[in-house]
């Protein structure tokens, strides 16, 4: 089931209580917590795997997504940013640019140390998979 509302409870219920299993698709921030705790299984989706799973593999080799990366560190030298900004809660983020190739990057809080990267060559597309995978950047100029 691909769904999130609460208005799905009784029917998920009623599917359990047959003895089937039910498997529900959410995205994570917005779904009805007691609607995943009702399912058997809960899978979060987010931009990427929606792509990757409603896409062709000749559509994604013609119309390529950013790619989310994981570095150690800030993965690009400082002679290649282009912009701080940051998201809720004050978290840094970065806008790297090799010409060719845009990243906005952040530290993640919950792997100290790690640095997640969105990277494509567009940098509008760059920025609106970023804002739907952690929120919208507010940049300092």
């Amino acid at each position: 089931m691909l769904a999130g509302d609460l208005d799905f409870k009784p029917v998920v219920d009623e599917v359990v209580r047959t003895g089937m299993d039910i498997t529900l698709m959410c995205e994570s921030m917005s779904a009805s917590s007691e609607l995943i705790r009702s399912a058997d299984f809960a899978e979060y989706l987010d931009v990427f795997s929606i792509y990757h799973s409603m896409t062709s593999q000749n559509y994604r080799a013609k119309e390529p997504f950013p790619k989310r990366m994981y570095y150690n560190d800030w993965p690009w030298t400082e002679t290649l940013r282009k912009n701080i900004g940051s998201i809720k809660d004050g978290i840094q983020v970065r806008h790297y640019s090799t010409g060719d190739k845009h990243a906005i990057c952040l530290k993640e809080e919950d792997y100290p140390g790690r640095v997640l990267s969105i990277e494509h060559e567009l940098y509008e597309l760059v920025e609106r998979v970023f804002a739907q995978f952690y929120s919208k950047v507010t940049w300092d100029s």
